[in-house]
């Protein structure tokens, strides 16, 4: 008489159902939406012709006359801007002036629109991931949106929040803010943004 093995279905049959948590359930629900996420954007890139021949993406800037441009090498980085004080101390203080300035000169984005670009990318974009940003931390980290500094925030969720406002802004506006360095645009307006979204409740305290 031959044994038979029990299969895996068996196993999962006769496994205890409440060793799938809520929270269990929750985090594999975010791995498989992130997981999607990012094969639709593999998807779109391969269609526009936006990935290169070892699987990395490339730049396609739009012309000055709205023509697209051949991708860019991907060591053509746009450089976080270095801010000196006056005693030549660099400090890490952004300004809008410095999104115009890479809009212009690195994503040759037209003169006309480069002030309409930034108010998508500082108001209109950072809204949609902001709004990421709280359920996030409101259902899986089970923490108080409203109260919640940008430094305290978990590094993981930052760091998927700089990845969809940079998946967005490809997207939407054409412009590969990947290629900035430290990603300093994705951080900027994410930054300032929630710290406006934070400023009303820290008046209370």
């Amino acid at each position: 008489m031959i044994n038979q093995q029990p299969s895996h279905h068996d196993e999962l049959s006769n496994s205890d159902p409440q060793l799938l948590t809520e929270e269990t359930g929750q985090r594999i629900l975010q791995r498989l939406d992130d997981l999607y996420s990012r094969i639709d954007y593999i998807e779109e890139a391969i269609q526009r012709g936006n990935l290169g021949p070892q699987g990395t993406a490339q730049q396609t800037r739009p012309a000055v006359d709205g023509s697209a441009q051949p991708p860019q090498e991907r060591s053509q980085r746009c450089k976080k801007p270095k801010i000196e004080d006056e005693d030549g101390n660099q400090v890490a203080e952004i300004r809008v002036e410095h999104i115009d300035e890479a809009l212009r000169d690195h994503f040759r984005v037209d003169p006309d629109n480069i002030v309409s670009t930034r108010t998508d990318l500082t108001k209109h974009l950072r809204g949609v991931v902001r709004v990421y940003i709280e359920e996030q931390l409101e259902h899986r980290h089970k923490l108080p949106p409203a109260s919640t500094p940008w430094k305290h925030i978990p590094k993981p969720l930052v760091f998927r929040a700089i990845e969809k406002f940079e998946e967005q802004a490809e997207r939407v506006l054409r412009i590969r803010l990947g290629d900035c360095e430290g990603s300093w645009i994705a951080r900027y307006c994410l930054h300032t943004g929630w710290n406006n979204f934070i400023a009303p409740e820290r008046k209370k305290e």
